[in-house]
């Protein structure tokens, strides 16, 4: 199993030792394991000795057991790789995007015409601002009142709370990441 770290599709850990145990099991049966367990089992207690072919089969078998486990700690570690990277990527966007405290001015797309000249493509609106504090009601069981108090707009809140994470995402990358970001993104 090979991750395609240029795509978007990533495994559990379990699902690819799944991927490998499939593997094992389609290269050898289970009657053939067996078999190989049965002569290790019996040349430990010393009452067994192999053929040279029986020693050659059970070498063999180790050395692909040896080579199924080199190749699922690559992708796993691949996997987790691209996890990562996906983070990274999915942080780059979140970061990128206007804070709603702020708002967004107008932005003019523009494209060249048959004849070279930069003609409007399209415009995209201005979004004013949120307001920084919203009313909300607080209601008072003991005189069955209801006031009206300012508190930071949640959705402010909420836009500066995943922007941080964000931030931290990308504070904290690996040379790793950086390094697959930017073949993916070549």
């Amino acid at each position: 199993m090979v991750i395609d770290k240029l795509g978007n599709k990533v495994y559990t850990e379990h699902e690819i030792k799944y991927i490998f145990q499939f593997k094992i099991r389609s290269t050898y049966s289970n009657e053939v394991e067996a078999n190989l367990n049965r002569i290790l089992n019996g040349m430990g207690i010393g009452i067994y000795d192999p053929t040279q072919a029986e020693l050659d089969e059970i070498n063999d078998y180790k050395d692909f057991l040896l080579q199924v486990r080199q190749d699922t700690n690559q992708a796993i570690a691949d996997n987790q790789l691209l996890i990562n990277t996906i983070a990274y990527e999915t942080a780059l966007a979140r970061v990128a995007q206007y804070r709603l405290a702020e708002g967004r001015e107008a932005q003019t797309i523009y494209k060249t015409d048959n004849l070279g000249n930069q003609v409007v493509d399209y415009v995209i609106p201005s979004i004013e601002p949120l307001p920084a504090q919203v009313d909300s009601s607080v209601f008072n069981e003991q005189t069955m009142e209801s006031t009206v108090v300012q508190i930071p707009n949640p959705l402010i809140v909420q836009d500066d709370l995943e922007r941080a994470e964000a931030q931290s995402v990308i504070d904290n990358v690996s040379q790793a990441v950086l390094d697959l970001h930017a073949l993916r993104n070549a």
